[in-house]
């Protein structure tokens, strides 16, 4: 989006930033000659800390711009204008330019029609608390709307501040048409984490003139957040917010509305003339309804968003590489935190000298950019950016599950991010048990940065290896090529020295010790014929459990082994090497005298370390990945589609996403009570298909980056099949027992013996669909333990039948 033609004046004298921005998109109209005294309407509502308006006006007339400036002055509000004359309006657009400098935690849009009521600001407040919205930045509120008369707005305009909430919500419970014209749940009206609004994008620019850009956005809002089960035909538009089928998009819009009605939270929409037909404005809501359903087929199609809006108060930063790559489409949730983003090669500058040049004459204030030594032009760039004190964030995985980092201080060893001072501090007993419960969630499960075999277990492993009051030392070997290896190293210069220097260990140590080695998943051949390999799918896990020691360059796995509080030994630079925790060895007669007199590892530090990385310093995303052969035919893994469900990046940016599935709320909540007949007429029907009407999905997605991706669509469907079959059970009694319970009439107050069958009968149906979802999710989310866990049942089963 173009900024140029924009006049901020900042007129609030709050410089604190804000909790909530409410941002209110306006254009003057000759067909609302009314519409500054709506505009001062808006600004009669006590505001309470922490909430700023922000007026955005779209390409009023000068002399209006002067008079609305002059409003905003003297109620110290934020006013924003859009040179935008020549241009039908869009209001999709002036709240994304709102949104751009609206510097608040939260938004909200709120059109100038409509009006609130006493207290209603603090109520958004207390929601965004009460919903958790920080605990999940996918999550929206959405405010619903009481239309009312053209007499019903004279008296709402006229009633005191303090008792138009309770007065009107009577009117329209008492359903006075003279007062309220109707009531529509589903509206533009939402809260949302401005970030995320950035993140996709905000509103389609394809969409202007009137209508339907706002439900263009909160279908892809609303399916990020996944709250509610799709309704049959969902992508028709039925025009009807009050209907009990469940059908169309308006009908599961219009539960967002609900749960804030519910609670008696709402906005008055004011009356006033209908927009002139034949105006240009008007005349774009045809096309747009039109393009409304193709959008929302495309979004679920794609998983793909508008381009992400920038954070303007992040400044401008150089990106290494290029733009719309499947790389950079996969980020959108950190692109807003660069700023206005450019998109540049290394390639793209004759050298170093003159990309650093470039870099200070066009005043960027960051580079960005994916592991700096991936090739040497780059890894050029990235020291001359270094030695010129360029402020970089660094992109690269992790070392544990998950997890990704974004560094302003370099790249895992060369880095600063690490130092004692970041990470050195005493941690309270709640921070200790949410280390402690981290390591304990990694000890027994199966998934790792690679993909790995069964677990066992360290007694069970060395039971099979016939282990037995041996020390055993684990030496992970690493890929040759990795950039770790080739710049990191440290005393060995590559993996052939690495090989080399632990044979001679192997050689000089005793008896009492046995050596275990493992080779990289993605590697092909063992890299020594001296040393005792374990089998290919042998767990590291279970290797960490069984070790005593562990032997490594700079692997991964020596922070993993923190988790264990084992003794490591590196050889090369690692970012977690940490006096009491791990040794640095640079021979072999170091790595002997050490594996002898085996130290104590200092547990303080370790959990002292982890917060820090757990916490404050990683990220940690759901990923695409597969394994691909490079141009030299060796392998590795391309990793893509990232969902952070945690995102720590440079610039005090701490967010969290919850894009699990066993959020949407079921069936059986009573928002769908106004569904429950067209429910069980369905369900009466018995059509054939009936299984996939409820919750119908969305086709399969190129793009996993959100939940519109393939592996979330399938999982909805049988979480959805799955929910639905529960509720079709619960719903339909046994009728022998039914009846003889009802016969019973002389018990009402206590529990039959058939009532208590009926009882354990229903709670067996329920461990057996909630094992049955758990492991369909399971063969959905991730085939591969899926597939080990079952071969492990059917070992443990094979077993059983041999016993009996």
């Amino acid at each position: 989006m173009r900024l140029r033609n924009i006049k901020y004046f900042k007129n609030n004298k709050k410089d604190k930033k804000g909790i909530l921005g409410v941002v209110i998109p306006f254009r003057y109209s000759i067909d609302r000659k009314d519409a500054l005294e709506r505009v001062k309407n808006l600004f009669n509502v006590k505001l309470p800390s922490g909430v700023k308006f922000f007026l955005v006006d779209s390409g009023s007339p000068d002399n209006i711009s002067e008079e609305l400036q002059s409003i905003c002055n003297i109620n110290n509000i934020d006013y924003l204008y859009a040179d935008t004359k020549t241009e039908i309006f869009s209001a999709g657009k002036a709240r994304d330019i709102g949104a751009i400098y609206c510097n608040t935690e939260f938004l909200f849009f709120q059109d100038v029609d409509l009006l609130p009521y006493e207290g209603f600001y603090e109520e958004l407040l207390m929601e965004i608390e009460i919903q958790k919205l920080r605990e999940n930045s996918a999550e929206i509120l959405m405010v619903p709307c009481i239309y009312l008369s053209e007499e019903g707005s004279k008296i709402y305009k006229n009633t005191p501040n303090d008792e138009r909430k309770s007065r009107f919500f009577q009117y329209l419970l008492e359903e006075n048409k003279d007062i309220i014209s109707f009531l529509a749940p589903g509206t533009s009206a939402i809260v949302i984490n401005r970030s995320h609004y950035l993140s996709i994008g905000g509103h389609d620019k394809d969409f202007f003139g009137h209508g339907f850009e706002d439900f263009e956005f909160n279908h892809r809002a609303i399916t990020i957040n996944n709250k509610f089960i799709r309704p049959t035909k969902y992508y028709e538009d039925f025009k009807n917010w009050n209907a009990n089928k469940y059908e169309g998009f308006r009908s599961m819009f219009r539960l967002y509305g609900d749960i804030l009605f519910a609670k008696g939270i709402f906005l008055a929409h004011i009356w006033h003339e209908p927009i002139v037909k034949g105006s240009k404005y008007r005349g774009s809501n045809i096309n747009n309804r039109k393009l409304l359903v193709d959008k929302m087929k495309k979004f679920d199609e794609t998983g793909i968003h508008p381009t992400p809006l920038p954070d303007i108060y992040k400044g401008k930063s150089l990106a290494l590489g290029r733009k719309n790559t499947p790389f950079f489409n996969s980020l959108w949730q950190i692109i807003p935190h660069l700023g206005e983003v450019e998109y540049r090669s290394e390639f793209d500058f004759q050298d170093a000298q003159s990309m650093v040049k470039y870099i200070k004459d066009t005043s960027i204030d960051r580079v960005f950019l994916h592991n700096p030594y991936a090739n040497e032009r780059r890894l050029a760039v990235y020291k001359l950016l270094k030695e010129e004190e360029i402020p970089l964030i660094v992109f690269e995985r992790g070392a544990l599950k998950d997890a990704f980092f974004f560094d302003s201080n370099g790249f895992n060893a060369d880095s600063d991010s690490y130092s004692f001072e970041n990470w050195d501090k005493e941690l309270s007993v709640e921070q200790i048990e949410k280390v402690e419960k981290y390591f304990e969630e990694t000890y027994f499960t199966e998934e790792d940065l690679e993909e790995q075999g069964s677990r066992l277990g360290g007694s069970k492993l060395a039971e099979k290896l016939d282990i037995k009051n041996q020390k055993v030392l684990f030496i992970p070997f690493q890929r040759p090529n990795d950039t770790v290896i080739k710049y990191f190293s440290g005393a060995v210069k590559s993996m052939d020295e690495f090989v080399a220097f632990t044979e001679e260990v192997q050689s000089r140590l005793g008896e009492e010790w046995v050596i275990l080695a493992k080779k990289h998943p993605l590697e092909i051949r063992n890299p020594s014929e001296k040393i005792k390999f374990v089998d290919d799918n042998t767990h590291i896990k279970d290797l960490i459990e069984l070790s005593d020691a562990i032997l490594l360059i700079n692997s991964g796995v020596g922070l993993q082994a923190m988790m264990w509080y084992k003794p490591v030994l590196y050889v090369g630079e690692v970012f977690y090497g940490i006096p009491g925790v791990n040794k640095n060895v640079k021979t072999t007669d170091e790595a002997i005298s050490t594996l002898n007199n085996l130290f104590i590892v200092d547990r303080k530090k370790v959990q002292k370390f982890y917060h820090y990385l757990i916490t404050d310093f990683y990220s940690f995303a759901k990923t695409n990945s597969q394994v691909v052969k490079g141009d030299n035919g060796e392998r590795f893994r391309r990793t893509l589609d990232f969902r952070f469900y945690i995102l720590n990046f440079p610039g005090k940016v701490a967010l969290k996403y919850n894009f699990d599935i066993e959020r949407k709320i079921p069936l059986s909540s009573p928002l769908y009570d106004r569904y429950r007949t067209y429910f069980l007429q369905m369900k009466e029907t018995n059509s054939k298909d009936q299984s996939i009407n409820i919750g119908q999905q969305k086709k399969e997605t190129k793009n996993g980056s959100d939940p519109s991706s393939k592996k979330n669509q399938v999982t909805k469907a049988v979480v959805q099949k799955t929910s639905e079959a529960s509720v079709k059970k619960n719903e339909q009694k046994p009728k022998q027992i039914d009846n003889k319970i009802e016969g019973n009439k002389n018990n009402q107050h206590k529990k039959s013996p058939l009532k208590k069958q009926r009882m354990v009968i229903e709670k067996e149906y329920v461990k057996i669909e909630n094992w049955v979802l758990r492991q369909l999710v399971k063969l959905v989310t991730n085939p591969s333990q899926f597939k080990l866990q079952h071969k492990r049942w059917r070992q443990k089963r094979k077993k059983i039948m041999q016993k009996s």
